[in-house]
């Protein structure tokens, strides 16, 4: 690539000097070679260069390759120290150094390596400015042989969500053949930062071999499961150190992490438990596990709730928790973008199902509840046909035992997308048809009894007010208001007569 000709002498430790060997190619697919006479054992390389590519002859040039893809070849490379115009004209000549490091850390014992080598090393080859959270450290030898050092970080990288980065350099034998290497770990586990060095690949190999290596395919599964036996390790740890590590990096990654509930059927099981949510029994910024909300749950509860939402403080003013607070079942806090696509797939932990409590029916009231509220839905049935036709875009208008302290809520149907959800592939630009939901009364509240009293008196009046209340039941539950001016315009007249 960088010569016009390649000439090699080379003689055998066992021959005598006149018995040495000349090959010379010009890379036209033939070659010439030669007896001929060599003082010294050992073989000479010479590369003839092409006129644009004299800047190899350049030691600062080699000195950047060398480092960049053998500075861990366990063989010495020397290049001539640096010497002046003016000290060569003085006679000095240039030594000779060793350029490259010699030995890869990862190839050390891991007793005979420090916390100091190992972060100033994360530092400097994975090109990270903070303190790792933890570090893997693993060779394995057999069918399967390589050596991995990978390192988490505890802060978020800028490239996080670059799904083209990643954080592993692959070596073979330790000699470097690329960075950001896609096929060792799958989407979800792309802030880890480290290298991975096969005794399996060939030396020459390249992107498109490496999707077609087997090897590779192996290497990576084996990769995935370290990775995620490790965070379990530190997920279920009593230790101090530990604890922070996991803490650290849930706080980070714990959104791409959670990705993995989608993309990685395989490993579904294990990406769950270490997934973490703020719940309803959560304080500050603690979170729980789904293994640990399970373990809490009282006796009759057969489902784990979950509610979405767009930050912890409306998820917990939520009028859909009501029912399940006053139940005293515990409901887990989605408030990551992410949760609300994970939530379309992740369905079943634990032979349990995740159950949105804006979807579906309530399941909180007893046989007896169940019938007195059908009595009652029979004794309302005018009242309930009038707010339906006062609204728009509702598909249905029922009374509900499950809300306690608010007048109404909004429900979707079983398999329907939140208002979240909705909004987020919006504006992803994808066009979607304009969805019905499902209004709950609570036949209980003042407002509710009062409005169906002013429908006999004022149906006007009446169907005003009742849209001021279904688009506060949007605001409620944190979502978007279609027409915010006609809302605005309908409490000015509310304030004004009242």
């Amino acid at each position: 690539m960088v010569a016009d000709k390649i000439v090699i002498e080379s003689r055998s430790a066992t021959v005598g000097a006149d018995a040495a060997i000349r090959w010379e190619s010009s890379g036209d697919g033939s070659f010439v070679t030669e007896l001929i006479t060599r003082a010294q054992r050992g073989t000479a390389v010479t590369l003839h260069l092409k006129e644009d590519a004299k800047d190899y002859v350049e030691t600062w040039k080699l000195r950047e390759l060398v480092k960049k893809y053998s500075d861990f070849v366990t063989y010495p490379v020397r290049l001539p120290k640096y010497v002046s115009d003016e000290d060569k004209k003085k006679g000095v000549t240039a030594d000779l150094e060793q350029v490259n490091a010699g030995q890869a850390l990862w190839t050390r014992p891991k007793d005979q390596i420090t916390d100091s080598e190992y972060t100033e090393f994360y530092k400097a080859s994975c090109k990270q400015w903070d303190e790792p959270a933890t570090r893997l450290h693993v060779s394995v030898e057999g069918t399967l042989s390589f050596t991995a050092l990978l390192f988490i970080p505890s802060e978020k990288p800028h490239d996080l969500f670059d799904r083209d980065r990643r954080g592993l350099s692959l070596y073979v034998r330790r000699v470097f053949i690329m960075d950001d290497c896609k096929d060792l770990l799958p989407d979800y586990l792309r802030f880890v930062r480290g290298v991975v060095d096969s005794d399996d690949l060939p030396l020459n190999v390249s992107r498109e071999i490496l999707q077609q290596q087997d090897t590779v395919q192996k290497l990576r599964k084996q990769l995935v499961k370290r990775i995620l036996d490790h965070l379990a390790k530190l997920g279920t740890s009593e230790e101090a150190a530990e604890k922070e590590a996991f803490t650290k990096i849930e706080r980070a990654f714990g959104t791409v992490l959670r990705e993995g509930l989608v993309n990685d059927f395989e490993n579904k099981d294990k990406v769950s438990r270490l997934a973490r949510y703020a719940s309803t029994k959560t304080e500050g910024e603690a979170k729980t596990s789904l293994e640990d909300y399970v373990k809490r749950m009282p006796e009759g509860q057969a489902d784990i709730y979950f509610v979405t939402a767009q930050s912890v403080t409306a998820a917990k003013s939520s009028p859909h928790l009501e029912g399940f607070t006053k139940k005293g079942y515990e409901v887990l806090l989605l408030v990551d973008p992410v949760d609300e696509w994970v939530a379309q797939h992740f369905t079943e932990f634990d032979k349990r199902k995740l159950v949105s409590v804006a979807k579906g029916v309530e399941n909180l009231s007893s046989e007896d509840d169940k019938k007195a509220l059908e009595e009652k839905s029979k004794d309302m049935g005018g009242f309930l046909g009038f707010v339906k036709e006062s609204l728009d875009g509702i598909k249905e208008v029922r009374l509900t035992n499950r809300l306690t302290d608010s007048p109404c809520c909004l429900v979707g149907e079983e398999h329907s997308l939140t208002p979240q959800m909705e909004e987020l592939m919006r504006k992803m630009g994808q066009e979607l048809p304009k969805s019905e939901r499902i209004l709950e009364l609570n036949a209980a509240h003042p407002l509710v009894i009062k409005l169906q009293a002013l429908q006999a008196s004022d149906g006007a009046k009446a169907k005003m007010h009742i849209q001021v209340m279904r688009d506060q039941a949007v605001l409620a539950e944190g979502g978007r208001i279609a027409d915010p001016a006609a809302f605005a315009k309908r409490v000015q007249e509310l304030l004004l007569v009242g």
